[in-house]
C-alpha cells in the first residue's frame, strides 16, 4: 500500500522530534551554552561535509512596452508633484536611493541644469543634469517648500527615508497595473532597456559621473529626464 503525502510528512515529523529530543538530552549531558553549541554545530557540518544552499534572488517580472508606456502614463498624471520628481528621477537616472533620500534643496544648479550629490565638492562630485522642461518642475517644488533642507521631505519636516522611495514606486506600480512587487532597481533597468530599444541611448539619460574621465556634463543635455519624458510621450 503507498503511502500517502500526509503520512509521509507525518512520518518525517516523527523521526525529526525524536531526533530533537535526543540532542536535547546530548547538549543538556554536555552542559553546552549558546556559543559551545553552536560550535558544535560548525563542526557536525564539517564532518557531515554539510554545504549551505546558495541564495537565489527572487525573481522580477519582464515589463512588457505596454507595461512601461503606462507606469509613464502614471507617473505624468502623478498628482503629488514631489512624488512625480522622485519618480522621474529613479526612472531616467542610475542615482542610488540612498543618494536620493539624502538630496539638499541646495544642490540644485538652475543655473547650468545639475543636481549636486555633495554640494560641498560640486567641483568633483556626481551630478544629475537635467532639462529646462525638468527645470519648471523642482523650481515649482522649491517655491512650494521654501524651508526645505532636503529636496525631499515629509509632512513631519523629515528627510524622506529610502523605505519612503520604496512605498512611492510600489503605489505607482500598482496603480500602472504592473504585475508583480517589482523593485526600483529592476525598474530602472528595465525602463533603460525600453528606452534603449526605441534608439535612445543611454549614455543620454545619464549621471554624470567623474570618475568617467571622457565625461562631460552639459547645461541642457539630451541626459535631461524631460528629454526622456518626452520621447516616452512620443512613442506612444
Amino acid at each position: 500500500m503507498r503511502e500517502t503525502g500526509n503520512e509521509a510528512s507525518f512520518a518525517r515529523a516523527k523521526v525529526n522530534a525524536k531526533l530533537v529530543r535526543s540532542m536535547v538530552r546530548l547538549v543538556q549531558k554536555a552542559g553546552l551554552d549558546y556559543d559551545g553549541f553552536r560550535r558544535v554545530c560548525a563542526r557536525v557540518r564539517e564532518r557531515l561535509r554539510l554545504q549551505r544552499p546558495p541564495r537565489t534572488a527572487r525573481p522580477q517580472p519582464h515589463l512588457t512596452e505596454v507595461s512601461l508606456r503606462r507606469l509613464y502614463q502614471t507617473v505624468e498624471h502623478t498628482a503629488d508633484l514631489r512624488q512625480k520628481i522622485v519618480l522621474q528621477l529613479l526612472f531616467a537616472t542610475e542615482i542610488r536611493v540612498s543618494e536620493l533620500v539624502s538630496l539638499e534643496a541646495e544642490a540644485v544648479d538652475f543655473d547650468n541644469g545639475r543636481i549636486f550629490l555633495d554640494p560641498d565638492d560640486a567641483d568633483q562630485n556626481r551630478c544629475i543634469v537635467f532639462s529646462k522642461q525638468f527645470s519648471l518642475l523642482l523650481q515649482r517644488h522649491l517655491a512650494a517648500n521654501r524651508f526645505n533642507y532636503n529636496l525631499f521631505e515629509c509632512s513631519r519636516t523629515a528627510g524622506y527615508s529610502p523605505r519612503r522611495v520604496q512605498q512611492i514606486m510600489r503605489a505607482c506600480t500598482k496603480a500602472a497595473g504592473t504585475p508583480g512587487d517589482v523593485h526600483p532597481h529592476h525598474l530602472r533597468a528595465e525602463m533603460r532597456r525600453w528606452l534603449a530599444e526605441r534608439n535612445l541611448p543611454e549614455a543620454q539619460i545619464r549621471l554624470v559621473d567623474p570618475a568617467r574621465r571622457n565625461q562631460k556634463a552639459r547645461p541642457n543635455d539630451a541626459a535631461g529626464v524631460g528629454h526622456a519624458e518626452e520621447h516616452a510621450h512620443g512613442s506612444r
